[in-house]
């Protein structure tokens, strides 16, 4: 069966709170994320929180990679939906190289999927 997409959730926990607080470390982590797993960013957007935390927003060609932080609990959820395949092994090492944890959940859903009937 064909899919139309593949969507990744990672739940990020027991990070240094001053890795969450700000939005120049998680744009940077954001930045090598894109990098990484060879994604085409088209727009950024971030939201950085009084006193602290961050919330980001990456328009993708293959669609979207957001990520929101919560400093005061070490935690923070990425989300990445793409119409082309990733490597979750990157990201889960780029995840330890620049947010310090080992304490990662990763759920994969595929997407829109499709029976060779749909298939146009």
């Amino acid at each position: 069966m064909k899919r139309l997409g593949y969507h990744g959730l990672w739940e990020i926990k027991d990070c240094p709170a001053e890795l969450l607080k700000f939005e120049n470390s998680i744009s940077t982590f954001m930045d090598a994320v894109a990098e990484g797993v060879n994604l085409t960013v088209l727009s950024k957007s971030f939201k950085q929180f009084e006193p602290y935390g961050v919330t980001g927003v990456f328009l993708l060609s293959e669609s979207h990679l957001s990520i929101h932080t919560w400093p005061e609990h070490g935690y923070a959820a990425l989300d990445l939906f793409s119409c082309k395949n990733f490597d979750a092994s990157v990201i889960k090492d780029i995840i330890h190289e620049h947010l310090h944890t080992q304490n990662i959940t990763f759920t994969p859903i595929e997407r829109g999927i499709l029976n060779k009937l749909e298939i146009q």
